[in-house]
């Protein structure tokens, strides 16, 4: 028998395996928030950069049928043992691919596009990919990182964005202008993410003390005011699209 040890990558891969990140966590809180009222429960949902599949697997949970997609295989691997140790392979369908390339042969109700954009070479092609794989009235929503985040302004994160692979950063106009090229017509944008989030995110510092923020969910929805209170003083962090497709 294996002794699993702190610190093990197999331990910490086995810790994942067997839990769903709270959607009430400092981490999704927000992003629940803006979709819940876009789902319903029959909606074919396309995650489009799923990752480990953090965001898929809340919402399989919540019986929604969703499919992840992502570029990475040892992703991908992650995503369906986790599905299938949770016992959500029915609502759950993850696959390895290429955004760019996207050749799912269905069309979708509600596509999300998190944290995705700014990682690929073509994001126009992206883009017009998922256009073409969503329903006539479906909705897409996208985040991505902010030119005019304080930190970003300040040099702060330069170094980090370079680290964890972003290739561009956007403002509303470059990011609307794209939206329409791919022939979405019903665009609204809204600044988020506040300083505290940022911080929290892209320090080292700050990453440490988000593994104690989401351990508690009083505390996660503290700190969320708190960084609500920011975003009305300073620009977002982030810039969250939701368009939809006549």
């Amino acid at each position: 028998m294996r002794i699993f040890k702190k610190g093990d990558p197999v331990n910490k891969e086995k810790q994942k395996l067997n839990k769903i990140i709270s959607e009430k966590s400092f981490t999704y809180a927000p992003f629940f928030k803006k979709i819940r009222e876009h789902l319903k429960p029959q909606s074919k949902i396309l995650d489009a950069g799923c990752g480990e599949g953090n965001v898929s697997l809340i919402l399989a949970k919540n019986h929604h049928r969703v499919w992840g997609i992502d570029l990475s295989k040892k992703a991908i691997a992650l995503a369906e043992k986790r599905a299938k140790k949770l016992n959500l392979e029915k609502h759950a369908t993850f696959y390895i691919g290429n955004l760019e390339k996207l050749t799912i042969n269905k069309k979708f109700d509600v596509i999300f596009c998190i944290e995705v954009l700014e990682h690929v070479r073509n994001d126009e092609k992206v883009i017009k990919n998922l256009f073409s794989h969503l329903k006539s009235g479906g909705l897409i929503l996208i985040t991505v990182p902010s030119k005019s985040a304080p930190l970003y302004k300040l040099k702060s994160v330069k170094k980090y964005d370079t680290k964890i692979g972003h290739l561009r950063r956007y403002c509303q106009k470059e990011l609307i202008e794209k939206l329409k090229k791919a022939g979405f017509k019903q665009i609204t944008l809204k600044k988020t993410e506040g300083l505290l989030r940022n911080f929290l995110f892209f320090t080292a510092i700050g990453r440490l003390l988000l593994k104690f923020v989401n351990r508690s969910i009083l505390i996660s929805k503290l700190f969320e005011k708190v960084d609500c209170a920011f975003l009305k003083i300073f620009e977002g962090s982030q810039i969250t699209a939701f368009a939809n497709k006549k």
